[in-house]
């Protein structure tokens, strides 16, 4: 975000000292008139299309604007007064350390944009209002010299920055599971195999079978949030056969069912948005099937001496066998005229397919049962 130009492009802001972080940063406490922050602050949201969260991929969720529109208005009509301070960080700072007089005041030189922590709606809310005068019928001058209350850590890591985005906000309003997911992995605060798996989301979604299908947050595109593809995977991985499980070995186990699930359905892979196989239902479908299918070809190589005879459950060939069945597989579609769907035809979407009829919890297990009873028998 562009700063605002004022003399020599700096902004000169009156600091009042307050007590260091737990690493060590100062943090200190200033108040900024609307016209002058407006143009003086950016909010580093998650975008999967730049990269991880942290670093180039930011971290942010993104900012809802129905929220935004009812703050604006209320702002607007003078019904509303916002005392709370809005917490930023000013990332690289003229000056790396501040230094304050005996009363704990200082006069710092801002060069750089303030990075939003918390508060992103009230800041945008604001700059809504300031710069829609007249849609708002609101005198723009008087309206620039409300001041508000902020908060700022000086010269922070953005290890930290995003430290505290995570430790205020998963103490306030949640935080989705998606983008909290990616904030643990970043931090490595969150649990092992969860974030593991946030990892293996990203390396799935540059596999032929599920590239752009995947939604990361903030995303408008994919099929299945990243959130459902680990929540399904947490109980496949927690199954005892499979935990121990180097992550290539996850990733290439993953990857080799997903191609035999496409050469046994096809059809679902080139119009997937036609179809729920590759959605919530399917994916904790497919995936549930994975454990017992597992064990099955553990228990098959450890009854046989042939060494042609033994399966490698690494590879597709292997899976594409095991699933065939899924091919043959006949249900009534949802049209209420006990229409017979086959195979692909069973995934589609809508009324016609038959998935959508086992999409309650307790359907999503019948439906395993059945599939667990149909490829490995009672």
């Amino acid at each position: 975000m562009r700063i605002k130009t004022q003399e020599r492009g700096i902004m000169k802001l009156n600091v009042l000292e307050g007590q260091t972080t737990d690493v060590g940063t100062q943090l200190v406490t200033t108040v900024i008139k609307v016209k002058d922050l407006v143009d003086n602050y950016a909010v580093d949201v998650f975008d999967h299309e730049k990269g991880r969260a942290g670093g180039k991929g930011g971290y942010q969720r993104k900012a809802n604007q129905s929220r935004i529109k009812k703050l604006s208005k209320l702002l607007a009509e003078s019904k509303v007064t916002i005392p709370t301070a809005i917490l930023g960080n000013i990332r690289k700072p003229l000056e790396k350390v501040i230094k304050f007089d005996s009363s704990g005041r200082s006069i710092v030189n801002l060069n750089s944009p303030i990075m939003i922590i918390d508060g992103q709606h009230r800041v945008a809310s604001f700059t809504e209002v300031y710069k829609n005068p007249d849609f708002y019928g609101i005198d723009q001058k008087e309206f620039g010299e409300i001041k508000l209350f902020i908060s700022l850590l000086w010269n922070a890591s953005l290890q930290e920055e995003i430290n505290q985005f995570y430790v205020v906000n998963s103490n306030a309003k949640s935080i989705p599971v998606g983008n909290r997911q990616e904030l643990e992995a970043y931090l490595d605060t969150g649990n092992d195999l969860i974030s593991e798996l946030v990892d293996l989301t990203w390396e799935l979604d540059k596999t032929a079978e599920w590239k752009g299908k995947i939604k990361f947050p903030n995303s408008s595109s994919g099929l299945i949030p990243n959130s459902g593809i680990v929540s399904s995977l947490k109980t496949v991985f927690n199954d005892s056969n499979l935990k121990k499980l180097s992550f290539k070995e996850k990733l290439d186990l993953i990857s080799a069912v997903w191609i035999g699930v496409k050469e046994a359905l096809p059809g679902c892979f080139r119009n997937p948005e036609k179809y729920t196989l590759q959605k919530g239902i399917g994916v904790n479908t497919i995936h549930g099937l994975i454990p017992d299918i597992f064990a099955d070809i553990l228990t098959s190589n450890g009854m046989t001496f042939d060494k042609k005879s033994i399966q490698d459950p690494f590879d597709s060939n292997v899976w594409k066998k095991y699933l065939k069945p899924l091919a043959k597989y006949e249900d009534n579609d949802q049209t209420g005229e006990a229409n017979t769907v086959v195979g692909e035809e069973f995934w589609r979407v809508g009324k016609t397919g038959g998935a959508g009829q086992y999409s309650s919890g307790q359907g999503r297990s019948v439906l395993l049962k059945i599939f667990q009873n149909e490829i490995l028998g009672s």
